[in-house]
C-alpha cells in the first residue's frame, strides 16, 4: 500500500485569500473547513483532523460530528517544527485566519515570527 494511500489528501495545495475587511474570508475559510471534514469522513478517514490558529469554534464542530476534529496550533509549533523538522500535524486541512496574529508576535521586532513562518510553510509542504 503506498503511504498516501493513508491519507485523505494525495498531494498539498496553498491558497491564499486577501480581501477587505468584512467580506466573509473567515465564513469562507470555515466553510472549507466543514466541506472537508465532511468529505473526509464520508470516505473513511476518521484521523483527517483541521489545524486551525484558534478562530473555530470547538465546541460547535464538536456537536456536530460527534468529537473533536479541531487542533489548535500557535507559534510554539511553529517554533518547535521548524527547530525539530517534525510536526504531529498529519492527515488534515491547515487553515489560518488573521495570519498577522502568528506574524505579530514577540519576535515581531526581530522579523525572526516572519521567517520562523516562512520556513513553517516550506517544512509543512515537505514533510
Amino acid at each position: 500500500m503506498n503511504y498516501n494511500e493513508h491519507f485523505f489528501y494525495k498531494d498539498y495545495s496553498l491558497i491564499l485569500c486577501l480581501a477587505p475587511r468584512g467580506v466573509g474570508k473567515t465564513l469562507l475559510l470555515t466553510a472549507i473547513a466543514y466541506e472537508e471534514l465532511a468529505a473526509a469522513l464520508d470516505e473513511g478517514y476518521d484521523n483527517f483532523r483541521i489545524y486551525h490558529n484558534g478562530f473555530l469554534n470547538k465546541s460547535w464542530w464538536t456537536k456536530r460530528f460527534g468529537k473533536d476534529y479541531l487542533v489548535e496550533f500557535g507559534l510554539e509549533d511553529i517554533i518547535e517544527t521548524v527547530d525539530t523538522e517534525q510536526t504531529h500535524m498529519s492527515n488534515g486541512l491547515v487553515l489560518i485566519d488573521e495570519i498577522a496574529s502568528i506574524q505579530d508576535n514577540r519576535y515581531g521586532a526581530m522579523s525572526y515570527g516572519n521567517i520562523l513562518f516562512s520556513h513553517w510553510i516550506v517544512m509543512m509542504r515537505k514533510i
